[in-house]
């Protein structure tokens, strides 16, 4: 099923150039709608979730962005609009529109470094500044994924793997938990005064895939928490979407 959403276009306060006024200047495109959620207060074992990340159908089959046909008697009455996201862009927008563009915030901040498309992969390399708590012993950022909060446009993210380094040194197991909001055909629970207008979903066991990456479901919104103290990683994320955009530049001007 292709549903169209329009892009985001408020900007961030501060620094160079958010990413979001450049998909101003993008029309109409199609996003992933990501699994179908259900609402749960808490999930302790990621491994439920196993179906949602992976995009199984159940049946061994892999859900694209085309399938499945789902009955209009089972679509929501309506949805509320989703910006354009990054992965979207990668392989579409030279890499110079996008190199130090914010594409992440609250908690912390993430930059683009860089990324790539070949085929359906998608690899992103972001530079992420970790918000560090009172006690100085835990760390934490956001994900891609951007959480309808307030008056804010979610976007989402496919499910994805991740990586995380601390200059050369990968530091993904210090990970100790993540919460996100599903993504999905799922309509808001909250209104536009809230801060977050979809429900909260803590996976806090089973976090990692048989090689070690941070394993992250489909989501318009997620943070994570390390067992560290760190000021500044980089993420590397891993996913796959087929490419449902077409990109023309008409001009370029910096604002900032």
């Amino acid at each position: 099923m292709k549903i169209l959403y329009p892009f985001c276009s408020s900007p961030s306060p501060g620094g160079p150039l958010c990413l979001c006024w450049l998909l101003a200047a993008l029309s109409l495109c199609t996003c992933d709608s990501g699994s179908i959620g259900k609402k749960k207060d808490v999930i302790d074992d990621a491994s439920t979730l196993s179906d949602a990340a992976t995009g199984d159908g159940g049946d061994g089959s892999t859900i694209g962005i085309d399938e499945p046909i789902i009955p209009a008697a089972d679509l929501p009455a309506w949805m509320e609009p989703h910006g354009i996201h990054l992965h979207d862009l990668v392989g579409n927008v030279p890499e110079a529109h996008l190199v130090n563009a914010i594409v992440s915030g609250f908690p912390g901040l993430g930059r683009y470094v860089s990324g790539a498309r070949d085929g359906s992969t998608v690899t992103m390399r972001v530079r992420l500044n970790l918000r560090s708590d009172a006690s100085g012993q835990y760390s934490e950022v956001s994900a891609l994924g951007q959480q309808a909060a307030l008056d804010q446009w979610p976007t989402v993210l496919p499910a994805s793997e991740l990586r995380l380094y601390d200059g050369t040194t990968e530091v993904t197991d210090k990970v100790i938990s993540y919460h996100y909001h599903p993504a999905g055909l799922l309509q808001p629970t909250d209104g536009a005064t809230s801060f977050s207008r979809y429900p909260v979903i803590d996976v806090t066991t089973n976090l990692f895939t048989e090689t070690g990456a941070l394993s992250l479901p489909a989501h318009r919104g997620c943070s994570f928490v390390m067992s560290s103290q760190y000021s500044e990683l980089i993420a590397e994320f891993t996913l796959t979407s087929n490419n449902k955009i077409a990109v023309s530049f008409w001009l370029s001007k910096t604002l900032f």
